[in-house]
């Protein structure tokens, strides 16, 4: 038998608002809860298999839940009250943010093409301008800049001590 879920009727610091709109994303536990996701996607997005990004996904829904007061994940329903989601949704909305932010990297990193800066076109040839051509050549014999080295990854466990020095 299922038990009716209770109703929201006061909202804690490090609850988590889920839904869509800068009315929810500027809640002090939505705030705290971007900053904590953000902290592991790059460790997320190193991730080559699916159990390691599950494991950096529950820890964070585990540091919200282990907050004093505990965190909880609070979706408002049509009858205008707010209910608690659980734990299995509360894992699929972190999963699809971090998702959404790792996306997000990759088109920013895409969209840095080197050459951008120079798309100066002469509007009579409709062919880069002689300046664009000289900065362009020199890009060219200019050695590549070395690869920065990757940050050691942090254990899924740290999660829930970020979390507890973001709130305090």
């Amino acid at each position: 038998m299922t038990s009716k879920p209770q109703k929201i009727m006061m909202f804690h610091v490090n609850d988590i608002i889920c839904g869509n709109g800068k009315t929810y994303r500027k809640t002090p536990g939505n705030e705290m809860y971007h900053i904590l996701v953000r902290t592991f996607v790059d460790e997320y997005a190193r991730q080559a298999s699916r159990i390691g990004k599950t494991l950096i996904t529950k820890s964070i829904v585990e540091a919200i839940r282990m907050a004093q007061p505990p965190g909880r994940f609070l979706k408002k329903e049509k009858d205008g009250f707010f209910y608690e989601i659980g734990d299995s949704k509360a894992w699929v909305k972190t999963g699809q943010l971090l998702r959404d932010i790792v996306l997000a990297n990759k088109r920013k990193k895409v969209n840095k093409k080197p050459l951008e800066h120079l798309a100066v076109i002469n509007s009579k040839t409709s062919t880069p301008t002689t300046t664009a051509r000289q900065e362009y050549a020199s890009l060219m014999t200019s050695p590549p800049a070395p690869a920065p080295a990757p940050a050691p990854a942090p254990a899924p466990c740290v999660v829930a001590s970020c979390f507890q020095w973001l709130v305090s």
